[in-house]
């Protein structure tokens, strides 16, 4: 794969994730409990968005769970682990991104009341 067509192929695989994740907040939202929504939508972002080798010696990268996808299909379970470890700590940034989230809004709410 030529170098034009590479990023060519990540600027139209970025854009149709980030339409899919601007839908996916628009229905989303509507949700009573609003960190269940924004660590839904924290963790749907971390999916599309997170890169890996396809690879161990190679700089081309895919989304995370291409890769593992990939690897457990045609290799083995065993080399698909690789692309799950970024995979995973995505997850656990989104969850501490919720639980900050929650915590300010509520600092923010009891403000607004008093």
């Amino acid at each position: 794969m030529e170098a034009a067509d590479y990023r060519i192929a990540w600027i139209v695989y970025c854009l149709a994730a980030a339409g899919f994740s601007w839908l996916c907040w628009l229905v989303l939202r509507r949700l009573r409990s609003r960190g269940f929504a924004w660590l839904l939508q924290f963790w749907l972002m971390a999916l599309l968005f997170t890169p890996w080798y396809v690879e161990p010696d190679d700089t081309l990268m895919a989304p995370a769970l291409i890769v593992f996808a990939m690897d457990a299909i045609t290799i083995s379970s065993e080399s698909a682990v690789r692309a799950l470890v970024p995979l995973i700590m995505a997850l656990f940034l989104g969850i501490i991104l919720t639980v900050v989230l929650v915590v300010v809004s509520g600092i923010r709410r009891r403000r607004r009341g008093y």
